[in-house]
């Protein structure tokens, strides 16, 4: 079985472009890091409103019949 080698062109491109997955993904990490607050943020808020949603259906209920 004989083994490719790559030339050292194609071995820099590959380099390169690990090195550029390996930027992306920790862009990605800090990027879902600073946004988990705003996401927890927005799950809470999103409680409220079904709440407030509810309990004025509830009020309303005896309003219409």
């Amino acid at each position: 079985m004989s083994v490719w080698s790559a030339s050292p062109s194609l071995e820099r491109v590959r380099h390169e472009f690990d090195e550029q997955v390996r930027i992306i993904e920790e862009a990605k990490r800090l990027l879902e890091e600073r946004l988990a607050p705003f996401q927890r943020h927005l799950l809470e808020q999103r409680r409220n409103v079904d709440q407030c949603l509810k309990q004025l259906d509830a009020r309303l209920k005896p309003l219409r019949q």
